[in-house]
């Protein structure tokens, strides 16, 4: 008996049924049952489609089995590389807070506890050692930059960033360079990059922290270096801390000479390094380069914060939108006009957004990917025709226009992640106050590759993703919910 055959027998004899009665109620073949109990081969989705309403699952029963499913119908290696990604797509719409001090660290920076530098060089084992000395050091050394050479590629990178307070700091500059394996040779290299990206690439879109990441190729296994007493190494103001592979113990240094060298090295290491993340004042910058992605494609997929209207938009809505009173209006209107002229020989689109940037359409006007500076709230009759036409977006058999859910995936960062055809990813982020832009592409194939995958599967496999992506019908029956709102807002 398989892992699910054997959780399929314990759920239908908690439930009550006989496996004759539960072929009863439910329509599955008795014979059907009974090899999908027995048999290591996978069942049918069809089949569990129908059993599994009748076993009396809790939720997180119900989770549990189709998480079975997927591993096994995906293969565990494959199945990890998902929730990689999908930990990844959480972390960057949901960034960790950094606005407050843990409890130990507020404990030990009121007894003004310091790390002394007159010990030095010295050695700490264990990670809560290493990552408390961390917390002393940026308390106590007046560094306006670190420097940091690891991939992080465990939870560590969060333990680290937990114990930064801005509330404590000055403003700090943080400088991170790391490696990416180039060509992966299986699996579970693709699945160290992503790792590794999964800690990084928040960082880089957050919009309350001054860090910037860089990073190179290798093309051997990085856990070579774990052969290496201390491979990685953070400098903050005059500290040295080279790490341990595993981040489990460190060497602490302040001689001024050791130091300035590591600081010649990865400033050297930096030159010959590519910025994760570039980050734009202009919107027009951003359009040149988000807009040739679409270009001379068949399919699109996106996360966004808002619904990707701007496949709705046409030139009406346009002029109602732009605003006339900037010197660039005119420039503008073009732009988005070829913008949408190029987007029309897209037939397949997926996009994935939550209910409150459908609500910021309807009540505000606003939408998510333009910045306000360039365009008013949108009007109300043309808010009408937006969801109208989304409707119908939502309805083709080549779409797959999905609300998220907001508790399972909940989305507080405005932030597109958009793959196309030719497995390009990009990454957009605004931030409307500042008047920032953070534009990044992932051209790594192995990255790339996993991410659109991802998409394709959270569009696809609604009944092991019902838990972050709502079905078509209720995707629609929100959308009439709120065509009913406008309705009622409109001028009698």
């Amino acid at each position: 008996m398989s892992i699910l055959g054997d959780k399929l027998n314990q759920y239908i004899t908690a439930s009550g049924y006989t496996v004759y009665k539960l072929s009863q109620v439910s329509g599955v073949n008795r014979t059907t049952i009974v090899r999908m109990l027995n048999a290591n081969r996978l069942p049918e989705r069809k089949n569990m489609e129908q059993l599994i309403p009748y076993l009396k699952l809790t939720n997180d029963e119900r989770k549990d089995l189709w998480r079975t499913y997927e591993m096994m119908s995906s293969g565990e290696e494959l199945f990890y590389q998902r929730q990689y990604v999908l930990d990844m797509m959480l972390a960057i719409y949901n960034p960790p807070e950094r606005q407050h001090i843990s409890p130990f660290r507020a404990a030990r920076v009121d007894t003004g506890e310091v790390f002394d530098p007159i010990e030095t060089p010295c050695i700490m084992s264990g990670k809560y050692e290493v990552a408390h000395a961390l917390s002393l050091i940026m308390l106590s050394e007046d560094a306006k930059e670190i420097c940091i050479f690891a991939p992080f590629q465990n939870d560590f990178l969060s333990e680290f960033f937990g114990h930064f307070s801005r509330n404590t700091l000055s403003e700090v500059h943080i400088h991170h360079m790391m490696h990416l394996i180039k060509k992966p040779a299986d699996i579970t290299q693709v699945n160290y990059n992503l790792s590794v990206l999964s800690h990084v690439l928040p960082l880089s879109l957050a919009e309350d922290i001054d860090y910037h990441a860089y990073y190179s190729y290798v093309n051997n296994i990085v856990s070579n270096e774990s052969q290496i007493m201390f491979p990685f190494y953070v400098i903050i103001g005059n500290m040295l801390v080279e790490l341990a592979y595993d981040f489990s113990s460190a060497r602490f240094t302040s001689d001024p000479d050791i130091v300035q060298h590591y600081r010649n090295s990865f400033e050297t290491l930096r030159q010959e390094t590519r910025k994760l993340v570039e980050v734009h004042s202009s919107f027009w910058e951003i359009m040149h380069g988000f807009t040739p992605a679409e270009t001379n494609q068949y399919s699109t997929s996106s996360i966004s914060p808002h619904p990707r209207i701007v496949n709705v938009l046409d030139k009406t809505i346009l002029s109602h939108m732009i605003r006339t009173d900037i010197d660039t209006s005119q420039f503008f209107e073009q732009l988005f006009q070829n913008h949408l002229t190029r987007l029309t020989s897209i037939k397949n689109r997926t996009c994935f957004f939550p209910v409150s940037g459908l609500e910021d359409l309807v009540y505000n006007g606003r939408i998510t990917d333009i910045p306000y500076e360039y365009v008013s709230p949108v009007p109300i009759e043309d808010r009408m025709i937006i969801l109208e036409r989304l409707r119908v977006e939502c309805m083709k058999e080549s779409c797959k226009i999905r609300l998220t859910n907001p508790v399972t995936f909940p989305m507080k960062s405005n932030i597109t992640v958009q793959s196309t055809s030719d497995q390009r990813i990009v990454l957009l982020a605004v931030d409307h106050d500042a008047k920032k832009f953070r534009y990044l592409e992932i051209d790594e194939p192995s990255l790339s590759d996993s991410i659109v995958d991802f998409l394709e599967y959270m569009g696809n496999d609604f009944g092991i993703c019902s838990d972050y992506v709502c079905s078509r019908d209720q995707t629609l029956e929100t959308i009439d919910h709120y065509m009913d709102e406008l309705e009622n807002m409109l001028p009698s």
